[in-house]
C-alpha cells in the first residue's frame, strides 16, 4: 500500500479548503454540527457546506455536489448516511479531491452489508492517489493550527503531543486524559490511513515532541513496529492498549499457545519497537505532563529534600520498587548543608529541612539546601517535599513553590518533582504547572514511575544501540524443510519425535530417542539404550502426554518397563480411546534441577512470539513467563531469562549450581531463528529443557504445522 505523503498529512490536518458533504440543516445548542464549531473556532480554511437541498446554513452558501464547487477542496468531511458514502467518495475522487474522512458508521463496526460496504469504498480508492481515513471516525482535531474537522464542540489545551485514537474521546478528552493535545487523529476502522501511516509524519513533524496511542487492534504489525521502532528514537511513544483479551489463546494446541493470549503478543510488540505501555489512564495522564516538561534524566541517583521524615521514608519505599536508587550526597555538599544545621543534628538524604528551619526563615533555608541538592554531582533528580496545609489560604510554606520554581529554571538538566501535601495543593500545582519547568504529583509512587519512566526511555529506548538479531549459519536448513515438507504432505498437523530431529539440525542438543512400535521392539530398545530409561507414548491424538497418562519415568528395569509399557497402553485407551497408537518412545532417564519450556506461537500481524519461563508439568500453572518477537537479539534473549521472577535459580540458588546462561541464550536465539525461517511452523513447545551448569538438553518438544 502507497504510503502517505507529507504533503497529503498536511492537507489533513490544516487544509487550505475543506468541503462538508452532508452537512445537517439543524443548528443551535447541543447541536452536533462541524460546520457550527469550525466557524465558532474562527477556522482559517476556505469552507464549502454541501447538501443536497442546497439552502444557506449559518449564513454560508451550501453546494449541491462537490461536483458544483468552484475549486477543488484539498480535504473532503463525509457525513453521510452509510448507503450514500460510496458515491460520495466517487464524486470526491471524480473532482480531484485527494483527502478524504468518512465520518459515518456502520460498516467493518456493524454487519456484513456494512463490511462489504467498506470493501467497496477500499476497492474504490484502490489505484487511485486519493486517501481516507476512517470510517467511523471523529476526524482531525488541529489545536496548534486552530483546525477542527470533528462533529464534537470541544475545548482542546495545545500540547506538543500527537494524539492516534480508535476512539474520539481521546481526542475530545485530550485535556483530561493527556493533558492538551497538538494534533489529534482518530483513525476508525483504519479502512486505508492507519497508525502507521499517521505515526511516520509525526515522527517527522518538529511541533510534536511526544506521540500519544490508543490502541484496540492493528493492520500491518510487522509496517507499524518498523515505523514505531523508528520514531521512538526521537520521540516518546505512549500508548494505552485497551481489550487485555486472552481470546487468542483459547484454540491453542501447544503449551507456548495457551500462554500466548493477545495482550502478551501487544506486550511483546511494544518492547520491540520501543514502545513504552502505559499501565492506566493515571499514569497516561502523569507521563504526558513529564515528558513535556523534562529534558531527561541522567541517572538513577534521587535526592530528596522533605519537610517530614516520615515522608522521606515513604518516597525511599516508592523509589525502590520503581528500580531507583537513593543519591550518595558528596562530602562537599554534606559538608555546606552541615553548617545549616544544629551541630547535633547529621545530614544525609533524604534532607529534613526542620531541624535547620528552626534557625532561619523557613523559604531561605529550604531553598537553599534545594540549590545544594541540585548542584552535587552526585544527584540526577530531586524529589521537594513540603505542605500547603491552611484550609482558609495559603500556608506560608507555600512560598516555597516560588524557589523550587526558580531552582528549576536554573537546572533544567535535573527533573524536580514536587510532592505537595495538604488540602491547598491544587492552587500550587496549578502554579508549577504553569511554570512549564516542574510537575507536581499527588503520590512518592507517581512520582518515582514517573522517573523510572523517564530514565527508561533516555537511557533505554532513545539511545538504545543498534543490536542484530542472533544468527546460526551451522543450521540445517534442508533437514527441516524435509521433515516439514513430508508432514504436510501426509495431513500431519502435529509433530511429536519429528520435532527433536528438526532441534538437532538447528544445533539444540535434544535427548536420544527412539521409537518402538511394539512391546518387544521396546525390550530390544531398552537394552541398548541402558537404564533408566523414560518411556512416552507415541500417537498425535494424544497432545499433552502427562495428562493422557503417557509418560513414564525413572524406568530401571526389565520387569519396571514391561508393567509401565501395560499400565500407559491401558491409561492412553481410557483416556484418549480414539488415539492411534504408533509405538512408544524411549529415551535416558536425564533427571534436571531446572526445567524450563521455549517456546513460539505465530500471530497473524506480528509473525512469531518467542516464549520462555518455568517449564514441565507447572508450565501453564505458575505462568512464570517472558515472551519477545522473533528473531532476538542476545540483549532480548537475556532480559527475556532475567524477567523471570524464578530468575534467580540460573544464577544459583541455595547450593544449586549456576546454569550456562550462555548456552540458554542461545538456545532462545536457535528457536527464533527456526521460527523465523518456517513460517509453517504456528506453534512450537521444548518442554522440558533440562537446564544444567555446562548443558542444555530438550527432553521433549512438540510443533503445530499450518496445513497445505
Amino acid at each position: 500500500m502507497t504510503r502517505l505523503t507529507f504533503e497529503q498529512y498536511q492537507k489533513f490536518i490544516n487544509p487550505e479548503s475543506v468541503a462538508i458533504i452532508g452537512v445537517s440543516e439543524k443548528t443551535g445548542p447541543g447541536v452536533f454540527h462541524p460546520l457550527q464549531n469550525m466557524l465558532k473556532d474562527g477556522c482559517q480554511a476556505r469552507i464549502y457546506p454541501i447538501n443536497i437541498q442546497g439552502r444557506d446554513i449559518l449564513g454560508q452558501k451550501v453546494y449541491k455536489s462537490i461536483l458544483d464547487l468552484p475549486e477543488v477542496p484539498e480535504l473532503a468531511f463525509i457525513t453521510v448516511a452509510r448507503t450514500a458514502v460510496l458515491g460520495a467518495v466517487k464524486e470526491c475522487i471524480q473532482k480531484g479531491t485527494k483527502c478524504l474522512i468518512v465520518l459515518s458508521q456502520g460498516f467493518d463496526d456493524a454487519d456484513e452489508e456494512g463490511k462489504a460496504l467498506q470493501q467497496e469504498i477500499s476497492n474504490t480508492i484502490a489505484g487511485t492517489d486519493a486517501r481516507l481515513m476512517g470510517p467511523n471516525t471523529l476526524g482531525i482535531i488541529n489545536a496548534l493550527d486552530n483546525f477542527h474537522v470533528s462533529f464534537v464542540d470541544c475545548d482542546t489545551p495545545p500540547q506538543a503531543s500527537g494524539v492516534i485514537c480508535q476512539s474520539g474521546v481521546f481526542m475530545v478528552g485530550a485535556g483530561d486524559l493527556t493533558a492538551g493535545m497538538g494534533v489529534g487523529v482518530d483513525v476508525g476502522n483504519a479502512s486505508d490511513i492507519d497508525y502507521s501511516d499517521v505515526l511516520s509524519f509525526f515522527g517527522q513533524d518538529p511541533r510534536i515532541k511526544l506521540v500519544d496511542i490508543h490502541m484496540e487492534g492493528v493492520r500491518g504489525g510487522a509496517d507499524f513496529l518498523e515505523i514505531a521502532g523508528q520514531v521512538s528514537r526521537k520521540k516518546p511513544i505512549l500508548v494505552l492498549k485497551t481489550g487485555k483479551s486472552e481470546i487468542g489463546s483459547q484454540a491453542a494446541i501447544s503449551h507456548s499457545g495457551s500462554l500466548t493470549g493477545e495482550d502478551h503478543v501487544f506486550e511483546a510488540a511494544f518492547k520491540k519497537a520501543g514502545i513504552m505501555r502505559m499501565a492506566d489512564f493515571e499514569e497516561f495522564q502523569d507521563l504526558n505532563k513529564v515528558f513535556l516538561t523534562y529534558n531527561g534524566l541522567r541517572g538513577k541517583r534521587i535526592g530528596i529534600i522533605t519537610i517530614s521524615g516520615g515522608a522521606g521514608i515513604a518516597t525511599i519505599d516508592a523509589l525502590s520498587q520503581s528500580g531507583l536508587e537513593m543519591a550518595c550526597l558528596s562530602q562537599d555538599t554534606l559538608a555546606k548543608m552541615q553548617e545549616l544545621f544544629p551541630p547535633w543534628f547529621k545530614v544525609t538524604n533524604p534532607v529534613d529541612m526542620w531541624p535547620a528551619g528552626v534557625k532561619k526563615e523557613l523559604k531561605e533555608i529550604y531553598v537553599q539546601l534545594l540549590h545544594l541538592l541540585l548542584d552535587d554531582p552526585q544527584v540526577d533528580a530531586v524529589i521537594s517535599i513540603y505542605g500547603a496545609n491552611k484550609i482558609s489560604g495559603f500556608d506560608p510554606m507555600a512560598v516555597i513553590t516560588e524557589g523550587l520554581i526558580a531552582e528549576a529554571k536554573r537546572r533544567p538538566d535535573k527533573p524536580v518533582f514536587p510532592w505537595v501535601i495538604g488540602i491547598n495543593k491544587s492552587e500550587i500545582s496549578k502554579q508549577l504547572e504553569q511554570s512549564g519547568v516542574a510537575v507536581g504529583l499527588p503520590n512518592p509512587e507517581r512520582i518515582a514511575r514517573a522517573l523510572a519512566r523517564l530514565y527508561q526511555y533516555h537511557h533505554e529506548i532513545k539511545d538504545r544501540s543498534d543490536e542484530k538479531p542472533l544468527v546460526f549459519q551451522d543450521v540445517q536448513r534442508q533437514q527441516v524443510a524435509g521433515i516439514i515438507d513430508s508432514a504436510r504432505k501426509k495431513g500431519e498437523r502435529i509433530l511429536g519425535g519429528e520435532v527433536l530431529e528438526i532441534l538437532e539440525a538447528y544445533g539444540i542438543k535434544v535427548v536420544e530417542t527412539r521409537l518402538a512400535k511394539n512391546k518387544e521392539e521396546a525390550f530390544l530398545t531398552a537394552g541398548e539404550l541402558g537404564y533408566p530409561l523414560v518411556m512416552k507414548i507415541s500417537s498425535p491424538q494424544v497432545v499433552h502426554k502427562t495428562d493422557s497418562g503417557g509418560v513414564r519415568l525413572n524406568i530401571k528395569n526389565e520387569a519396571e518397563l514391561a508393567l509401565a509399557y501395560a499400565e500407559m497402553l491401558a491409561d492412553i485407551s481410557s483416556n484418549v480411546p480414539d488415539a492411534r497408537i504408533n509405538g512408544v518412545f524411549l529415551q535416558k532417564y536425564y533427571p534436571a534441577n531446572i526445567e524450563v519450556i521455549i517456546g513460539s506461537k505465530r500471530d497473524e500481524e506480528f509473525g512469531p512470539i518467542i516464549v520462555f519461563g518455568q517449564g514441565g508439568i507447572y508450565a501453564e500453572l505458575h505462568k512464570d513467563v517472558s515472551f519477545r518477537l522473533a528473531p532476538l537479539t542476545e540483549k532480548e534473549a537475556r532480559e527475556m531469562i532475567n524477567e523471570l521472577k524464578s530468575s534467580q535459580i540460573f544464577y544459583g540458588w541455595r547450593g544449586k549450581p549456576a546454569a550456562n546462561i550462555d548456552a540458554l541464550v542461545d538456545n532462545l536465539g536457535r528457536v527464533a531463528q527456526l521460527v523465523v525461517d518456517f513460517p509453517e511452523i504456528v506453534e512450537l513447545d521444548i518442554n522440558p529443557l533440562a537446564v544444567g551448569a555446562d548443558d542444555l538438553v530438550a527432553l521433549d518438544a512438540r510443533a503445530v504445522l499450518k496445513l497445505l
